[in-house]
């Protein structure tokens, strides 16, 4: 099921830019491969293929004071490069070979934890099919980190479901080495500890140790990445630092942020108003009493919702995969809606 929704989708969303290349006014005409990787490798993209290239470098562009690749974590880079090296391919190549496979398994784990969580196999299927053709969906199928937190995310709560904290541990661990806002994970196991044992549970882990592993493991890629960042730059919020410096990126009260973006301009506007559409949808979350899955998606909007650049809100908001199942489980009581 996944890999026939992402075989169909992906295939239209590469038609699309192909048709843009050529026929769209001014443009020059493009082959589909050229489309393609024309598509494929844009914005943040330079940025990982830098790390891929040189490594890590505190070279800042003219174009942008402050601003340095450290601003990106390095399991996407290093995936990139590894596959790049053993297949004997591009950069580019490797990224959009990672990304999408990583996607494909992403959806698989989603299906899967959909049903999981007693859906039935057509909610599952709607779960997987929204993710696909919601906005922004591309970021997926680009040399971008989307698709792989996605996957590593599904992954760990999953195995956590099933008992398997281990696996959900080392999926927690790879996570914050993938964007920052991975560590909001650990907000998940701490929410099914209350949830099952109660705060005296959470608060006496040695009487049950095991479900407490993700939560150790979880900030386990950003400390190692804060520690190869003090070694090489003598900063260890090098990260931070950069993003503060050359994106202007400062958390601010969610509240502010979101007047702010509202009264902008209409970009501005757009990001901010999809951003809350895929927050409002959150709430279904409640509704199915699936509040370990809520309080990580409410988690993870405080943070984007206090960014100072809206650009990125609902690629970020998208990847929360949760809020598609619950909708997915929503739709599939309403035979119209669900086949619209």
């Amino acid at each position: 099921v996944a890999l026939s929704i992402f075989a169909i989708t992906r295939g239209a969303l590469w038609l699309v830019s192909w048709m843009v290349a050529n026929f769209f006014p001014g443009q020059s005409g493009a082959t589909f491969g050229q489309a393609l990787f024309g598509l494929a490798c844009k914005w943040d993209c330079g940025w990982y293929l830098s790390i891929v290239n040189d490594g890590y470098s505190m070279v800042e562009p003219a174009v942008q004071p402050g601003a340095t690749n450290y601003a990106f974590f390095p399991l996407f880079p290093m995936l990139v490069k590894a596959l790049s090296g053993v297949l004997d391919v591009s950069p580019v190549t490797a990224g959009l070979l990672v990304s999408n496979a990583a996607f494909v398994a992403a959806l698989a784990y989603i299906y899967r934890y959909a049903t999981l969580l007693g859906g039935s196999e057509r909610a599952a299927t709607l779960a997987v099919t929204l993710i696909c053709v919601v906005p922004g969906t591309f970021a997926f199928s680009v040399v971008y980190t989307e698709s792989l937190f996605l996957l590593l995310l599904v992954a760990g709560m999953y195995h956590f479901r099933h008992g398997d904290f281990l696996l959900s541990s080392i999926a927690a661990a790879l996570l914050s080495s993938v964007r920052a806002n991975g560590i909001f994970f650990l907000v998940f196991p701490i929410a099914s500890i209350i949830r099952t044992y109660g705060l005296a549970g959470l608060l006496q882990p040695w009487l049950n140790p095991r479900p407490f592993l993700p939560i150790v493991f979880a900030p386990l890629g950003l400390f190692l990445f804060w520690t190869y960042s003090f070694l090489t730059t003598g900063d260890a919020f090098a990260q931070a630092t950069t993003v503060a410096a050359g994106w202007g990126w400062r958390w601010q009260s969610p509240v502010a942020s979101i007047s702010t973006h509202l009264a902008g301009d209409a970009q501005a506007q757009y990001w901010m108003v999809s951003g809350l559409a895929v927050f409002a949808c959150s709430f279904f979350l409640l509704k199915q009493k699936l509040y370990e899955e809520f309080a990580f998606c409410f988690a993870v909007f405080l943070l984007i919702f206090g960014a100072q650049i809206p650009s990125s809100l609902l690629r970020y908001s998208i990847a929360l995969f949760p809020i598609w199942i619950g909708l997915a489980n929503v739709l599939d009581r309403r035979d119209a809606a669900a086949a619209w």
